[in-house]
């Protein structure tokens, strides 16, 4: 089990900063997404980096915990300075957003679109939708980042940069 004690995340009077690993799985025109089971903000699947770790093996340890799957961690796509603010509170994240991709025959597939998992007891909810409608199939969905919203369906050739800045 984790500890949250060796997770890189500060909070201060004043805001709260995150070091955060994402993957972006794409299967047969579809993206991953989820939820832990009391939120109500859609994110691709991710979860914090650790002391010592580097961001691809956090998101290869966040994804053992919450798929229960080895996944490999493909190439970087963005990395990500998101500002916002959540119960009136301020957050500051870096991101480190990479392709993924589940192993064959796992049984995580657009096939069964909506499936649940756990992260040490937090329940979680997991959801297939499709890039190529995203905009149209997420306009009752809040996804976060947004920019995520068109940057799912065009992936960039090389790593970007990009600095979000969005509000509660």
């Amino acid at each position: 089990m984790t500890s949250n004690n060796h997770m890189i995340h500060l909070e201060t009077e004043r805001a709260t900063f995150n070091l955060r690993v994402v993957g972006v799985f794409i299967d047969s025109n579809h993206v991953l997404i989820h939820r832990a089971e009391p939120d109500k903000l859609w994110t691709p699947p991710g979860g914090r980096a650790e002391l010592g770790e580097s961001t691809r093996e956090a998101l290869a340890r966040e994804m053992l915990e919450e798929l229960k799957v080895e996944v490999e961690v493909g190439r970087l796509l963005w990395v990500v300075e998101y500002f916002y603010e959540m119960q009136g509170r301020p957050f500051q994240e870096v991101a480190f957003y990479y392709q993924a991709h589940l192993p064959g025959g796992c049984g995580i597939s657009p096939d069964v679109p909506v499936f649940y998992g756990d992260d040490f007891g937090l329940p979680l909810i997991f959801r297939w939708v499709r890039v190529d409608g995203l905009v149209d199939e997420l306009e009752g969905l809040p996804l976060y980042p947004s920019f995520l919203r068109t940057g799912l369906s065009q992936l960039p050739e090389t790593p970007q940069h990009v600095i979000m800045r969005e509000e509660d």
